[in-house]
């Protein structure tokens, strides 16, 4: 019989941390899910670490050239045979209940289900956690809902810790999306929101995301961040262009633009003749953002964004002044 569940765990050298992870995930306490791992091109010893735990028929491995973590999700799900699948990042770990979690809240509901999503907690940089996710109560999203916030950062767009029904993503066409290296969680939940899937999401905290500057998710080139968060948001406005929805939502795309701006434009190291190429290319995505009340209420959590693109952006256009 196949797996209920398929665990998908990628890696990319994190030879320290994926034995923890892959214990995390075997030592659960519900038991019908198969294991596969895909190294991702590692170029240290993971794959050999991976190679330790082998001998569980849940098991299986997969060594890959490096090409991202989209495409390592995308090749362990090919070989998956679980009704769900469930990602992890090799260098995270579950808590032993996790999978039972998700999956009762599933069973307990008798409305189909095509995703499943909890809480996590993440780990800062002094080793300390915070808890990451929708704080709300157990709640069901429906039609356009989902969306519209995980667009405006209302909710957690992680695809971890959640379970996917793999008939739904697959249908929803995941094996065909861009394989950006950033804002990939973000593109892939708004990609899957299109199809209007019926989303519960539960308060369970299941999951413990490790602060890993270098690992495949966690990039920490600031520059490479900065555009290829880009890349995600064109993605993502071409495909509404593609359906016929561009209109309909592009206050939610101009909301992403300011948001990568607020996060990788002022605040951060990037070269400045790279902050000015990435400015040139969204300068016309952020025309008539006043007007905006999600950007109004990103802004106005700070006063230096709110005094460099509100009084700013129409005296320079392109801020050439206030980047020098």
């Amino acid at each position: 019989m196949s797996p209920r569940i398929s665990v998908i765990v990628i890696g990319y050298n994190i030879e320290q941390y994926i034995s923890q992870c892959l214990e995390s995930v075997l030592a659960q306490d519900y038991d019908n899910f198969e294991l596969i791992f895909v190294d991702d091109g590692s170029r240290d010893n993971t794959l050999q670490e991976a190679q330790k735990f082998s001998g569980d028929p849940r098991v299986k491995i997969i060594h890959k050239d490096n090409g991202g973590c989209v495409s390592a999700r995308k090749a362990g799900l090919r070989e998956a045979q679980g009704e769900y699948i469930c990602f992890v990042d090799g260098d995270d770990w579950l808590n032993l209940d996790m999978l039972s979690n998700l999956i009762n809240e599933i069973d307990s509901h008798s409305e189909q289900i095509d995703i499943v999503t909890g809480n996590l907690f993440v780990q800062r940089s002094d080793g300390s956690f915070f808890e990451y996710g929708d704080h709300g109560k157990n709640v069901f999203y429906r039609d356009d809902e989902f969306f519209r916030l995980i667009m405006i950062d209302e909710i957690g767009h992680n695809l971890v810790p959640n379970l996917y029904k793999r008939e739904f993503i697959i249908n929803a066409g995941y094996l065909d999306y861009p394989e950006i290296t950033m804002a990939e969680d973000l593109m892939t939940n708004c990609f899957f929101a299109f199809y209007h899937p019926i989303i519960f999401s539960s308060q369970t905290v299941n999951y413990y995301y490790r602060y890993n500057a270098g690992s495949v998710t966690k990039n920490n080139n600031r520059t490479h961040s900065l555009f290829e968060m880009a890349k995600a948001i064109i993605c993502m406005e071409n495909y509404l262009k593609h359906i016929g929805n561009l209109e309909q939502y592009k206050d939610l795309i101009q909301y992403q633009w300011i948001r990568c701006v607020y996060h990788y434009f002022f605040y951060s190291s990037i070269p400045v003749k790279c902050k000015r190429k990435f400015f040139e290319g969204c300068r016309d995505a952020l025309q008539g953002f006043r007007e905006n009340k999600y950007c109004l209420k990103l802004w106005n959590k700070t006063r230096r964004i709110n005094k460099l693109l509100f009084t700013g952006y129409e005296k320079c256009p392109r801020l050439m002044y206030v980047l020098d």
